[in-house]
């Protein structure tokens, strides 16, 4: 019988001893070590699991690749919806900008400049109209950087080659031209892209 009253004690004394344990600095008043220092590699993070520095910094590029592809396919879809009043902004820079080019005089090219600031507020409603709130589809940044060339940098460029210089209308075409084939892969990838 004493054996077993060992026995039983035993059995207490080592649960009571696993409770206090568990149980922590918490409930002893002691309070937890803080360290003033930065985690190094390998060191427990808050989670209590090693940090690594490097994996953590991949982790966030994949991320943040990831958000990129997912903001491009939504505005994809956008566009998709909107493929024929893209189609006529393109036209109508398309049209300012050969109007421009087949202007032979210093009086032509100010007729045709004259012009622009009707055209500006056209395509200013016909962009609300694809995108009110100019967050959506990212051609209409381009459609403003086309504007702003041919209110400005092209006739300036154009009339500068009427008068002999042809290197800043050289310019200013490569430059347009690179922006026009950018619009014109965007939209080709809208057309395969998914709906809304």
């Amino acid at each position: 019988m004493r054996a077993a009253a060992l026995v039983v004690l035993s059995v207490v004394l080592a649960g009571g001893c696993r409770r206090a344990s568990r149980a922590g600095p918490r409930d002893t008043g002691a309070s937890p070590a803080v360290s003033d220092q930065a985690p190094r590699a390998g060191d427990a993070g808050p989670s209590g699991l090693p940090e690594d520095p490097a994996a953590g910094r991949k982790s966030e590029a994949e991320w943040r690749r990831h958000m990129d592809w997912e903001e491009r396919e939504r505005q994809l879809s956008f566009d998709k919806n909107r493929i024929p009043q893209h189609r006529a902004v393109i036209q109508r820079l398309a049209a300012a900008r050969a109007r421009y080019d087949r202007a032979k005089t210093k009086a032509a090219v100010e007729r045709v400049r004259a012009d622009m600031p009707a055209l500006r507020q056209d395509l200013q409603a016909r962009s609300t109209g694809i995108d009110h709130w100019h967050v959506s589809s990212p051609l209409l940044a381009d459609y403003d950087a086309e504007l702003a060339d041919l209110d400005a940098a092209y006739p300036d460029a154009k009339l500068a080659a009427l008068a002999g210089d042809p290197q800043p209308l050289h310019g200013v075409r490569a430059r347009m031209d690179r922006r026009k084939k950018k619009m014109g892969e965007w939209l080709a990838a809208a057309e395969e892209a998914e709906g809304e």
